[in-house]
């Protein structure tokens, strides 16, 4: 059974949260790039693929309505339950879970 889960940071860190997942997990980040979503990050560690946004996405649309005041997101998708991210610090902003599914 696959896991959905979703983290959050109160402030716009990507970039520095896929770098500071990567160095906690051992691996290493790809940076792509979407017409809708813009620039985001995404690794597979583990079975889990983890995928760092940005909030509202390129068109100023909220990406996780629920969540608005979390400005960089973090999608972990997979068998396993993924990095254990919660509680990470980036840029001094802690990483919460938001929601499992």
């Amino acid at each position: 059974m696959t896991r959905h889960v979703l983290f959050g940071i109160r402030a716009h860190v990507p970039g520095e949260a896929a770098a500071a997942i990567g160095r906690q997990s051992g691996c290493v980040f790809e940076q792509r790039e979407s017409h809708y979503a813009g620039d985001y990050w995404t690794a597979r560690i583990g079975s889990a693929v983890v995928k760092v946004m940005t909030q509202p996405d390129s068109y100023g649309d909220p990406v996780e309505g629920e969540f608005l005041a979390y400005r960089t997101l973090i999608r972990v998708d997979g068998e396993q339950s993924g990095p254990q991210i919660e509680g990470l610090v980036v840029d001094g902003h802690s990483v919460e879970r938001l929601r499992t599914a």
